[in-house]
């Protein structure tokens, strides 16, 4: 479908558009705008990187709109990932999170018509964000340069997945490809081991959340500044931002790490141990001196502190299969609850390790806002994915549902000038 209805209809602005009911988790105050409130988006984008940056600025009040091919957005479609079912009640749940708070147009870009559409929305827009590839957008007569010259103060926020310059500047790219390249696969993981396949989108995820972050910045910059700009973000470049940690040492020392075994570990308190019901519990001990004391008197072995293969941190390194051996064999005589209860009367740092289903069901993420409840239109009431991080007077907040394709298309037409008359005739000659 193109647009969803051709009834005749007055343009409602978003700010006036009635919010998902029953969201008083993550709605903001009314009396309050939101930080981005007058802030308008044009998302051109596919997928994940672009459309979740694009989301990240609606949760804060940007209106955006999402801009999409007549048969639409190719996440829509994608019905399985990993064996695993994306579809419930004939919609895309992953496409659901990519493109909350947002109006969807349709238009084929490859006809003048469809252009001088856009072109329109530029004019009247502050960002334009975008993941096609540049040789693409230049024959298409959307890059900056020409942009630019229908708005001048125009944010143009571009990401790529191998960044834009270099031989691989125009190569395609997605998720496996960026995680491949990043170095990622094969620092992850225990010595031996193939290379780590992730199933969560790490590198789109960080993609998106450094094109939002770019595109924040160059809007601060207009603002203080008056200046129009290029943003160029990558999902690579992202990759590597978050392993700087790891990173660091290869640049100095010209050596990849040594993928971590959990039998061999250099620091036995900072390692897992599987206790007696089958759940593991993470200890993130770095300073092995300082805790070691506490935690051979939490795990009941006080007699491993003065033990002279055991007594300091390269005793401990020197000994560690020994010593992690003998920490599997305790570990197995308790529960999870029962270490768990020990160990919060200490200041040791640990932590369950939790599967998926079990951080669903964990009340305090909803206490966090980090999963929201919400009654959604289509859906019912559900559990959803909430936010990172809170504002005390402009909270983020879901407003409305990704839209159907083409849901908008002609409330936005109407609000650049376009009459009913115009809209049936881009209809007739398949624009939208």
């Amino acid at each position: 479908m193109n647009s969803k209805s051709s009834k005749k209809k007055e343009a409602c602005p978003p700010e006036n558009r009635k919010p998902i009911e029953n969201q008083s988790t993550c709605l903001q105050g009314k009396s309050m705008p939101q930080v981005l409130q007058g802030i308008k988006v044009i998302d051109w984008s596919l997928f994940h990187v672009g459309p979740v940056a694009a989301a990240m600025l609606a949760d804060v009040g940007a209106e955006v709109i999402h801009v999409e091919e007549r048969n639409g957005d190719p996440a829509r479609g994608i019905s399985r990932f990993y064996g695993q079912s994306l579809v419930v009640k004939d919609r895309n749940i992953i496409f659901e999170e990519f493109n909350r708070n947002k109006r969807s147009i349709t238009l084929d870009l490859k006809k003048p018509e469809g252009l001088e559409v856009m072109y329109r929305l530029v004019e009247k827009s502050d960002v334009f964000l975008t993941n096609f590839r540049l040789s693409a957008i230049k024959r298409l007569g959307l890059d900056y340069d020409t942009l630019v010259k229908y708005n001048p103060k125009i944010i143009y926020a571009h990401s790529s997945t191998f960044g834009n310059k270099g031989p691989n500047r125009d190569r395609p790219g997605l998720e496996p490809v960026t995680l491949a390249s990043s170095g990622f696969m094969l620092s992850s993981g225990e010595e031996g081991m193939p290379p780590i396949v992730p199933t969560t989108g790490l590198g789109d995820r960080i993609g998106a959340i450094f094109l939002a972050y770019a595109t924040l910045l160059a809007l601060l910059a207009r603002e203080r500044h008056g200046i129009s700009q290029f943003v160029s973000t990558s999902a690579l470049g992202g990759m590597l931002n978050l392993e700087a940690w790891s990173m660091i040492p290869v640049l100095f020392f010209g050596k990849d790490p040594p993928r971590q075994r959990r039998d061999l570990c250099n620091n036995p308190i900072n390692n897992f141990y599987k206790c007696k019901d089958g759940v593991w519990i993470q200890f993130a001990l770095l300073q092995s001196d300082r805790f070691w004391p506490d935690f051979c008197q939490a795990i009941g072995m006080p007699e491993l502190e003065k033990s002279p293969k055991f007594d300091n941190e390269n005793n401990r390194m020197t000994n560690c299969v020994e010593l992690i051996t003998i920490l599997d064999k305790q570990f197995a005589t308790k529960t999870y609850e029962e270490w768990e209860n020990i160990f919060l009367k200490t200041d040791i740092l640990f932590a369950r390790i939790n599967k998926l289903t079990d951080v669903a069901v964990d009340p305090s993420m909803v206490e966090n806002k980090f999963l929201l409840e919400w009654d959604h239109p289509h859906f019912g009431h559900i559990k959803f994915p909430g936010f990172c991080y809170d504002l005390s007077k402009t909270p983020p907040s879901i407003r409305s549902a990704a839209p159907e394709l083409g849901e908008h298309t002609e409330e936005v037409l109407l609000e650049l000038g376009y009459t009913w008359d115009d809209i049936v005739n881009l209809k007739n000659k398949e624009v939208i």
